[in-house]
């Protein structure tokens, strides 16, 4: 486990700036979200979802982006799936670790949009292809920025990476909904069982 030590010890840390920015941008998000909730009538369930998404988003761009320092060229691998081929061969614990970094970091996003648009069964394909879209580009907005801004490496792996967690954040939002629907449905069955005697 010396690696993921190492790993860690690789993260930026955050400035007393970029922490206060963080939470004036937290306290931001709540009053839209309030907004919006009291606008369409929302249930308190789905403005506390939509709030703590916005939140977590704006802690990862402040992670991903802001917290880097600025590097002295523009950085970018262009080779898709680099990291299997090439980086696991020297630094295979820590490639590892930024790998399911990378996957973890966007499956909140798959778990929970869903859940503020609302996927029915028969809308749930097209609700996943939403979310997987979403997913898709934020994690591009996030990489072009740390681009252009010179805060970070440019990559696909990232790209596929990020996804991939929307992707999995999606199924298990889906499983999550079939067992629920699957307790319903024994809870109901079970109702009626019990009226008919």
């Amino acid at each position: 486990m010396q690696f993921v030590k190492k790993w860690i010890e690789m993260q930026h840390p955050w400035s007393i700036e970029l922490v206060i920015t963080v939470l004036i941008f937290i306290g931001i998000a709540f009053c839209i979200c309030q907004r919006i909730s009291s606008l369409w009538k929302w249930e308190r369930k789905k403005f506390f979802v939509m709030w703590a998404l916005i939140d977590y988003m704006i802690v990862v761009f402040a992670a991903t982006i802001f917290s880097r320092s600025k590097l002295p060229k523009y950085s970018y691998e262009l080779e898709f799936l680099w990291t299997y081929r090439r980086g696991i061969a020297y630094q295979r614990g820590i490639v590892i670790c930024d790998i399911v970094f990378n996957v973890l970091m966007l499956l909140p996003v798959g778990l929970c949009l869903p859940m503020l648009i609302g996927a029915k069964n028969k809308k749930r394909l097209w609700v996943g292809c939403i979310t997987v879209c979403v997913g898709f580009g934020i994690s591009f907005m996030i990489e072009m920025l740390q681009l252009v801004l010179r805060r970070g490496f440019f990559e696909f792996d990232d790209i596929f990476h990020n996804t991939l967690g929307v992707l999995i954040g999606f199924f298990l939002y889906c499983g999550i909904v079939k067992m629920k629907e699957n307790l319903h449905y024994k809870e109901s069955a079970h109702a009626e069982k019990s009226n008919d005697k």
